[in-house]
């Protein structure tokens, strides 16, 4: 009672617990506690506006920060594995890279008890892209002050985008031309498909469908 500030004290419950009791009598002591049910809250809906946001070019912000970290305790269609694979993809996306690492750090502290052997080793690769993302994020503060910003940043993220194929297999140089063809606003689109895709096939389509083909 030092300093006579209110203390709170909050129990996370994750998986299916849904009521817990909150409050503690021991004779003179009563023990107070705010109990928060992640089962309540919808780990899809919360992966797919994460995901319109990337999509769109939006900034990521504090809300998706903390959402994120919990998304594998909350309510899910698919298994938390799964999603604790895809909520780290989209915390790539912080512009800020303390906030991308500090997400990505306690998403994988709360929710790597929930990999099996093979999500696992998809995180080791997920992580690995990360690098590649830090990569572009220095090409373009590089070739933005030395081409201007916009031809810079569209040089930076079609560079990102061929070196994250380049993962699946050989580009060919068609595919490649197509690529740096693109305007800005598809290569951001492009760059998602690219992390995303399990082989150039994969990607190729989605390049076709945002083309208009």
């Amino acid at each position: 009672m030092k300093y006579r500030s209110p203390v709170e004290t909050v129990v996370i419950y994750t998986g299916g617990t849904r009521r817990a009791e909150e409050e503690i009598e021991a004779g003179s002591l009563r023990y107070r506690v705010k109990a928060v049910f992640m089962s309540r809250f919808d780990g899809e809906a919360v992966l797919a506006r994460v995901e319109g946001k990337v999509a769109a070019g939006e900034r990521l912000d504090r809300r998706d920060f903390s959402e994120l970290v919990f998304v594998p305790c909350m309510r899910l269609e698919r298994s938390a594995g799964e999603a604790l694979l895809r909520a780290v993809e989209l915390a790539r996306w912080f512009s800020d890279e303390e906030e991308r690492m500090m997400c990505v750090g306690a998403a994988v502290t709360l929710g790597e008890k929930f990999l099996d052997a093979q999500q696992t080793a998809r995180l080791e690769e997920v992580l690995s892209v990360s690098k590649v993302l830090d990569r572009m994020g220095e090409r373009y503060r590089e070739q933005g002050y030395a081409e201007g910003e916009a031809k810079g940043e569209a040089k930076a993220r079609a560079d990102a985008v061929l070196e994250l194929l380049r993962r699946l297999g050989p580009v060919p140089a068609d595919l490649e031309r197509r690529v740096r063809a693109q305007e800005t606003e598809v290569l951001r689109k492009l760059l998602l498909a690219a992390v995303e895709a399990r082989e150039v096939a994969e990607f190729t389509a989605r390049l076709d469908q945002l083309a208009g083909r």
